[in-house]
């Protein structure tokens, strides 16, 4: 059998020479300053609260704002990182919801849409209550696709999925983009 020297230690198997490279990866990795999103440095100790009004809607898509706004509020309430508040919180988090399309993007033999993409623009200020202090700015880009139906029913209650899957997912980058940074 062969055996291998790394440094100080003979190894005889290689999969304890596999272990031992993942081991010594994951002790050097926090040094390298790596880390997991929403998991990095964090605002200034004394933001403590956030203040989530309803994002404005350039769009033509009625309630696209409410649908988005929830979403993120609906994230910071579960990240717990930040008490979410109504009004007065420590920071301002400023949504404009910038434009949103819809195309269709695969068809049927007969010319008939069988899947169709949704994308949405949204654009974010995170600024300090107190003295009206920009601490971030960002415009974030989210698309879904989602599948056509002949049953209109059904491809509507897709069509409003994509819309709430953009918006969940958008609230989990925000989420992430909020602490990153500091």
């Amino acid at each position: 059998m062969r055996y291998i020297n790394l440094f100080f230690l003979t190894i005889k198997n290689p999969l304890k020479i596999f272990i031992f490279i993942i081991i010594a990866f994951l002790l050097f990795l926090p040094a390298c300053g790596y880390h997991f999103p929403g998991y990095g440095t964090s605002l200034p100790p004394d933001i403590v609260t956030i203040s989530i009004p309803i994002f404005k809607n350039q769009t033509l898509v009625p309630s696209l704002e409410n649908i988005v706004t929830d979403s993120v509020i609906k994230r910071f309430l579960m990240g717990g990182r930040l008490k979410v508040v109504n009004s007065g919180g420590d920071v301002l988090l400023i949504g404009n919801i910038r434009s949103f399309s819809e195309n269709p993007i695969s068809f049927n033999r007969d010319g008939i849409v069988i899947e169709s993409r949704v994308s949405m623009v949204l654009d974010l200020t995170l600024k300090r209550k107190d003295n009206e202090q920009v601490l971030k700015k960002e415009s974030l880009t989210e698309t879904w696709v989602y599948g056509v139906v002949e049953d209109i029913l059904t491809s509507e209650k897709k069509r409003f999925y994509s819309f709430k899957k953009i918006a969940d997912d958008l609230a989990d980058r925000i989420y992430d983009w909020t602490f990153e940074g500091f």
